[in-house]
């Protein structure tokens, strides 16, 4: 059987797990508090409810401050990424020091720990982006299965 239509026999139990994994990771990193607000986001909005409060600005006005703290509170892409990467880096780490038992999980090796994190942070984000990363996988595995041998590089 080719790669490619084993993959298409399998994707959609696989894209259901992998829908199921980002559910997980990101739920769990909301329980953790990753997305909560700010203490400064939160001092914001408290400032500008009393101004409604007081009529200091108008309804609209209103609304338009709240969605500037809200995107103040947002997702700062680039640290989420940078957060991935910094994942990978520890399981490097953990190979040039001998990929020795996890501090955390002493049963896998450091790089095993930190793969686990990596994915769990692309998890967690592909969750908070709502990225369609089940069907990104399944779509770039099926295109690689098409590729050359070696991606047709001869080094």
């Amino acid at each position: 059987m080719s790669r490619t239509i084993q993959l298409l026999a399998d994707q959609s139990r696989i894209l259901l797990a992998i829908q199921q994994l980002i559910q997980v990771c990101h739920t769990n990193s909301r329980l953790a508090g990753f997305y909560d607000a700010t203490p400064a986001t939160k001092d914001l909005l408290g400032l500008i409810e009393r101004g409604q409060a007081k009529n200091l600005y108008s309804a609209d006005d209103y609304q338009i401050l709240a969605a500037v703290i809200e995107q103040l509170h947002t997702l700062n892409d680039g640290e989420k990424i940078a957060l991935i990467h910094s994942e990978l880096s520890e399981g490097f780490e953990g190979v040039r020091h001998g990929n020795g038992p996890s501090d955390h999980i002493p049963e896998f090796s450091m790089l095993e720990e930190e793969m686990a994190d990596a994915v769990i942070r692309i998890l967690d984000y592909s969750g908070a982006k709502e990225l369609r990363l089940g069907e990104a996988i399944l779509a770039k595995m099926t295109f690689n299965a098409t590729r050359a041998y070696k991606h047709g590089k001869t080094c």
